[in-house]
């Protein structure tokens, strides 16, 4: 007979398909299917709710986790995806390649946009930014306060999607003292956003500027903030020294044409200094914006991989492997129980059911309990999202109606619901009838070895995250107490100084009235973050085509004595050494590092010129190295040259005090007496330093969080696992009661087969933790050593927390009348 394809089948063929569709009652047996799928689970949820609980709990707790640490994740993946070039926009980086490694730094030539413009094909637009963000003080009448910008090319507002509020990017800086403001800024400013455009304000007590535009503010997420945005040229009119290919300070960002070939213009880009400088030894590349926030690390001139994107990857994985562990605990419960069940499936095997239905009836119990599970984990997230947000300093937001929230919640029901689900159903289903109906004892089998193999992975991924967190906390604590070199305790940094450098002499000594400091001194920039570095100083017997990263500091003469710094060769810088001696050569110091690279003997006394012999400086002592910008690493050489009236940053050696709120006090009415119109701008130093381990602080927190609940869970699966251990052994204990065993006895009977998977867990864990935190240590180049201590405390530690969760349902079988225990059996 032949068949008829879809076309021949006239309307009367689709009535008859309809028809028998209708006389199956498909729709109607797969509703009545799934209304008795969950009226089963919801009874045996209440029929066992001690142990149903337990699971919930777990499991809620689990993808309140992970749900955490989606929302974290997910903002920082997020970051720089407003933009709609973002795909097309880069930094142009340099590596600067010296005979012992590559360095990667940021700044370029404020003369390699324009030419990067006009002679590399394939670039599309070129922005030139400041270096550094600049905290201005701005007045506006009677109001002064500090706010944060950039200075940019007009460039920059179609590159990087500028909105504007008010005005436009065509008449955005039609003279050189105009200022852009962002809606945040223009509220600081006037107390609002409306009719600013035309007003003018004032930047630090000098030149007005007037307002041009207003700029919506910037989401979070964004990597350059800013709160007001200045013509590039009149940065470039500040800074004269900057008009020429030797001297590096801005940001270059460009954007490529699309299609463009990225390897292509890079090629190019790799001699292009020589074209300009012909020994140059830096080599520019191109640093897409989608790697900006996630990837900036480098190591001798290559991407490691690493960066914010490692702790994506790492926070992700611990949160999947808590949810795994939670997922355990409804597998172990549920095959431990299986007895309880087992006359149910024989009976609804007789009567007829198939090993499908019956895979169907257990999954759809286990994707109930996730469902419910994540409505618990929907409120667990919404009252801990306030500290978390404390925690991992963001405003991460509980956003159920966006579509990827929704998406990864019903993923997380349908991964939990499976996944916990699939080995109980399958073991389950498999009970033969025969046996069950009998009241035959079902054999554990492979199923008693797999759940204890899962109690083993449960623990062991607790003790390897114990271990991990201790060993964080060292690492960190270890690079806190580093000898730094110089004193960073009761040091106060006092930015925006401006008049005070004219009149140091007379400033410091209104200080030391105050009784409360010890010295001051001058800087031309922080101590900790460092400032200008070169390549282009020479000395007697260096090798010329030697090149060699060396930083400069303009200081006062009491730098070194205020912050702690120790004089091992030579002397330090008196009042005297700013003029020269009468050789008139400039009067240096230099750390250890670089008077071992100047030769053999005391380099006090040897010559340190600059590369075309502009100046010449005399040694007259060496400073034992000190640390700073990367605080794990070996600092570059240091040269500091003595400038009593340097700008830039003052520091004040405070005196040890039972009261740093007072004494701090007077030192800032001593400064608004010499610096009147100036708010006190001020930072610790020992608080500065702090601040550069927030990554490695964010990580050990979230560390102690994560492995808290991963032990937290996995007891809860072990007492589970105790509970129905002393109720299956009942009448034994019961027994052993009236024959004379102690409650402790049964205690130990009870405690100590899972006392032994904790051991063995231990076994586990130490090696694995181990190669671990290992590898993640070699990233440091200044770090601890891992103590066997650490591995001892950790399992000790395991084992005593098993031994309390087992040991509460020991005791209370224990101590149960052994009357009722076998009466009741």
């Amino acid at each position: 007979m032949r068949k008829r394809t879809v076309g021949e089948v006239g309307l009367g063929g689709w009535e008859l398909i309809i028809n028998r569709v209708r006389d199956w009652h498909f729709l109607s047996y797969f509703e009545a299917m799934l209304r008795n799928y969950l009226k089963t689970a919801l009874r045996n949820f209440w029929k066992n709710k001690t142990y149903s609980s337990l699971n919930l709990f777990g499991l809620a707790i689990g993808i309140a986790c992970a749900g955490l640490v989606f929302l974290w994740v997910e903002d920082e993946m997020s970051f720089d995806t407003m933009y709609s070039k973002r795909d097309r926009i880069n930094f142009v980086l340099m590596n600067w390649e010296y005979p012992d490694q590559t360095r990667t730094l940021v700044s370029t030539s404020a003369l390699m946009a324009p030419a990067l413009k006009a002679e590399i094909p394939g670039i599309a637009k070129v922005c030139r930014i400041d270096d550094e963000s600049q905290n201005r003080l701005f007045s506006v009448g009677d109001k002064v306060l500090y706010s944060w910008g950039r200075y940019v090319d007009t460039s920059f507002f179609g590159m990087m999607d500028a909105a504007f509020v008010e005005g436009n990017a065509k008449s955005a800086f039609p003279q050189l003292y105009s200022i852009l403001l962002t809606e945040k800024a223009a509220i600081k400013f006037f107390g609002t956003t409306q009719h600013v455009v035309g007003k003018t304000v004032r930047m630090d007590h000098k030149q007005d500027f007037v307002v041009t535009g207003i700029l919506k503010d910037l989401p979070t997420n964004a990597t350059l903030q800013y709160e007001w945005l200045m013509p590039f040229d009149l940065y470039f009119k500040e800074n004269k020294q900057l008009d020429n290919w030797g001297n590096d300070s801005p940001l270059t960002m460009v954007e490529v044409q699309p299609g463009a070939n990225v390897a292509t213009i890079n090629k190019q880009l790799h001699s292009f200094i020589q074209s300009k400088q012909p020994k140059s030894i830096a080599r520019a590349f191109l640093f897409p914006m989608k790697d900006w926030r996630l990837r900036w690390e480098f190591a001798n001139g290559k991407q490691t991989g690493g960066g914010r994107i490692t702790y994506v990857y790492l926070f992700s994985v611990i949160a999947w492997i808590i949810l795994l562990i939670a997922c355990i605990n409804f597998m172990n419960l549920a095959t431990a129980r299986s007895e309880k069940r087992g006359r149910e499936v024989g009976v609804r095997k007789v009567l007829g059911a198939e090993k499908g239905r019956l895979v169907a009836q257990f999954i759809a119990e286990a994707l109930l309990m996730s469902l419910l599970a994540a409505f618990v984990a929907v409120m667990l997230v919404s009252v801990a999202l306030p500290a978390f947000n404390l925690l991992v300093e963001k405003q991460l937001l509980l956003d159920l109606l966006r579509p990827a929230h929704l998406v990864f919640l019903v993923s997380i029901v349908l991964v939990c619901g499976l996944v916990a689900g699939s080995y109980p159903s399958l073991y389950l289903s498999s009970f033969n009838p025969v046996t069950v109906l009998k009241g035959l004892k079902i054999q554990p089998g492979g199923a008693a070895f797999i759940r204890k193999g899962l109690v083993v992975l449960q623990f062991t991924v607790s003790i390897v995250l114990i271990i991990g967190t201790v060993i964080i906390f060292q690492q960190i604590e270890h690079i806190k107490s580093r000898n730094l070199g110089f004193t960073k305790d009761h040091v106060l940094e006092v930015g925006s100084i401006f008049n005070v450098n004219k009149y140091f002499p007379v400033v410091k000594q209104e200080l030391l009235n105050t009784g409360v400091v010890e010295n001051a001194s001058l800087a031309d920039h922080t101590i900790i973050h460092g400032g200008n570095n070169t390549d282009d100083l020479r000395w007697a017997g260096k090798d010329p085509s030697r090149k060699e990263l060396i930083s400069i500091r303009e200081v006062g003469p009491e730098l070194t004595e205020t912050m702690g710094m120790k004089i091992v060769d030579g002397r330090g810088f008196t009042i005297n050494d700013s003029a020269g001696g009468p050789d008139k050569y400039l009067h240096l110091l230099v750390t250890e590092t670089l008077a071992k690279h100047m030769g053999p003997g005391s380099a006090v006394g040897k010559i340190i010129m600059s590369g075309d012999s502009s100046y010449q400086g005399v040694v007259v002592g060496v400073v034992k190295d000190y640390v700073y910008g990367d605080m794990y690493g070996q600092p570059d050489p240091v040269v500091f040259l003595c400038h009593p009236q340097v700008g830039g940053f003052l520091y004040v050696k405070m005196r040890a005090s039972a009261h740093p709120e007072q004494d701090l006090a007077k030192v800032e009415a001593v400064m608004k007496k010499v610096n009147p119109g100036y708010p006190f701008d001020y930072r610790w130093v020992d608080e500065q330093f702090n601040a550069m381990f927030n990554n490695e602080v964010l990580i050990s927190k979230l560390s102690r969080v994560f492995a808290a609940l991963a032990i937290f869970i996995s007891c809860l699966g072990l007492f589970g696992l105790a509970a129905f251990t002393a109720e299956r052994r009942t009448k034994e204990i019961g027994i052993r009661k009236v024959l004379g065993a102690s409650v402790g006895s049964i205690a130990r009977l009870l405690s100590v087969d899972f006392l032994k998977l904790v051991v063995v867990s231990n076994l586990v864990a130490f090696p694995v933790a181990w190669m671990v935190m290992d590898n993640w240590l070699k990233s440091y180049a200044y770090r601890v050593a891992i103590h066997g201590w650490v591995f001892v405390v950790a399992g000790v530690a395991a084992v005593l927390i098993a031994l309390v969760t087992v040991s509460f349902q020991a005791v209370k079988a224990g101590v149960a009348n052994p009357v009722k225990s076998i009466k009741a059996e």
